[in-house]
């Protein structure tokens, strides 16, 4: 089922095993580079270990639709779980802050590149969700990607999306600042 979230504020974030709620928007007003760095240099900087079951609950949205839609209905619709995988799927986005460096640099580039794809496409398949229409996988090297879910538009539609956003000087910018120590 697709849904259409009014006004997300903020967008879902993984790191670590971990998700975390990133606020872009509060009060009326956009949240300012600066403010949206703090909040991720927090993620950043957090030694906190996942709740159990928590690290890998994003392999959930990898499988099959019957089985998660049965886990859904068991696990999820009520309670902590059920407030928490609302806050995931009205989230705008979906970012997955991944501790691995990807890039085709290198004395094996064609290798790398592959590499590079695999992870942007499935990464270790539960550090990703894929119930998103986007996430953005940011790599601890600045590297980044886009994977898209395609039911609610084509791959031209999200490919240019992502040519914008990487058209913009700041969103380099603001990954360096932000992801790269």
């Amino acid at each position: 089922e697709l849904r259409h979230w009014q006004d997300s504020e903020f967008v879902a974030i993984y790191h670590k095993g971990r998700y975390f709620r990133l606020w872009v928007y509060r009060a009326g007003r956009l949240l300012s580079p600066r403010e949206i760095e703090y909040q991720i240099q927090r993620i950043l900087d957090d030694p906190s270990p996942p709740f159990p079951g928590e690290e890998k609950l994003g392999a959930l949205t990898a499988g099959e639709r019957i089985p998660w839609a049965q886990m859904r209905q068991q696990f999820f619709s009520s309670g902590v779980n059920k407030k928490s995988l609302d806050a995931i799927e009205k989230a705008a986005f979906f970012i997955t802050l991944d501790d691995e460096e990807q890039g085709m640099k290198g004395d094996d580039p064609a290798g790398n590149l592959d590499r590079y794809a695999k992870s942007l496409l499935h990464g270790k398949c539960y550090d990703r969700w894929f119930d998103k229409s986007f996430s953005i996988v940011i790599y601890k090297n600045g590297k980044n990607g886009l994977n898209a879910e395609h039911s609610w538009a084509d791959a031209p539609t999200v490919a240019h999306l992502w040519e914008v956003c990487m058209l913009w000087k700041g969103w380099e910018v603001f990954i360096h600042r932000t992801v790269l120590r």
